[in-house]
């Protein structure tokens, strides 16, 4: 949502103008004031990336790869290492042996910390495909699904902002690009309730 008030803002600046806006962008030296100070709260070791990254320090951690040299009296925390695409096999082999021989599928992976596996499976799938994978549920499965939730909820789906904060993601996307295969059920709507598909 931020992303679409901020695109509209820099391709409409005249209608804004009349709003006083937070400096966003700031200079060298600004990002090297601010890069010492989160050093210094955190014993004199700058945060790694990802910590940059989730507090809201983007520009500085774009910053600080662009010029590493006007940073390089800073220290940094390490970053993990990357891992290799045969230290993720070795992972990936591991986890099928202890699942009966089938690798756990993507969202099993995302949920336990497997991200880095997770895009290297991606990107490389003729390395990991003597590895069976967990079958993806069917669309089928998903009207099934479905109707089973409603009848846990009256008889009336919950909308697709539950669905998706449910940790339902793939049932609110199918819904939502094959709504004529869950015809009939009802679900919750920013109006009330409508039927799906029609």
């Amino acid at each position: 949502m931020a992303h679409g008030l901020n695109g509209c803002i820099r391709g409409n600046p005249d209608s804004f103008s009349h709003l006083n806006r937070k400096k966003i962008y700031r200079t060298l030296e600004e990002y090297l004031t601010l890069a010492e100070e989160l050093a210094k709260k955190n014993n004199g070791i700058l945060p790694n990336s990802k910590w940059l990254k989730q507090n809201g320090y983007h520009g500085l951690y774009a910053y600080a790869i662009k010029n590493k040299g006007c940073f390089s009296h800073i220290k940094k925390t390490e970053n993990r290492p990357r891992q290799t695409l045969m230290m993720h096999l070795k992972v990936a082999e591991k986890l099928a042996e202890e699942n009966n021989e089938i690798l756990p599928n993507y969202k099993w992976l995302r949920d336990n910390g497997y991200h880095g596996l997770n895009s290297c499976v991606s990107k490389n799938h003729d390395s990991f495909s003597h590895l069976r994978r967990k079958k993806t549920d069917t669309l089928q499965e998903y009207v099934e699904l479905a109707k089973k939730i409603s009848e846990g909820h009256e008889g009336i789906l919950p909308g697709q902002k539950w669905l998706k904060q449910n940790d339902m993601r793939k049932l609110a996307e199918c819904i939502y690009s094959q709504a004529e295969s869950f015809k009939g059920i009802k679900q919750k709507w920013h109006s009330g309730v409508r039927k799906i598909g029609e």
